[in-house]
């Protein structure tokens, strides 16, 4: 018998369903049996990990319906936030956390929708000013609506002290993970 034709052909949980894959699920499975790490924190942890991906995968779903990627998305809100000053290519690349060669990609895509322009600056030409087009405005300024939209949709489902709890067990998360400046 085929597999596929077998009644065992799906191997997915139900909860598999909700965002929790089968690699996560069976490092909560481990913790409780074998004694290592604390199993209720490691559920919490696993929980993160497996809402991020969901929300992730759903910034990621609203910016592909307006033809973005994430690090499209980061370099037009990085021009907005400094509109109408101009950046460079370099500069973007680090606020949108990555490489310069991959922005320079980022750029001439941008670029190739008219949604920003470079110039170069005086007589060193290594040095291009990049800033937004009108039109560049206009769809960072769609985009941004959009995933504040979208998070806003989403983030309403949870009570006021849900939210509150929330963005302050995630804060020192953040505080804890992130390397402390000097």
């Amino acid at each position: 018998m085929d597999y596929a034709e077998s009644d065992q052909a799906s191997t997915a949980p139900a909860s598999a369903s909700e965002g929790t894959s089968l690699p996560l699920q069976t490092l909560v499975q481990i913790a409780r049996q074998s004694g290592t790490g604390n199993p209720a924190t490691c559920e919490v942890f696993i929980e993160l990990l497996a809402t991020g991906r969901v929300l992730r995968n759903e910034f990621r779903r609203v910016l592909a319906a307006l033809d973005l990627s994430e690090t499209k998305f980061s370099a037009l809100v990085t021009l907005y936030a400094l509109d109408p000053l101009p950046s460079n290519a370099a500069d973007l690349a680090y606020h949108a956390e990555t490489s310069r060669a991959a922005m320079t990609e980022i750029l001439d895509y941008l670029g190739g929708h008219d949604w920003i322009q470079r110039e170069r600056i005086g007589q060193d030409r290594r040095i291009i000013h990049v800033r937004l087009t009108e039109a560049g405005r206009d769809i960072a300024a769609r985009a941004i609506r959009r995933i504040l939209d979208t998070a806003s949709d989403y983030t309403n489902t949870l009570s006021l002290p849900q939210r509150e709890a929330l963005a302050a067990a995630c804060a020192a998360l953040r505080h804890h993970l992130l390397p402390q400046s000097s």
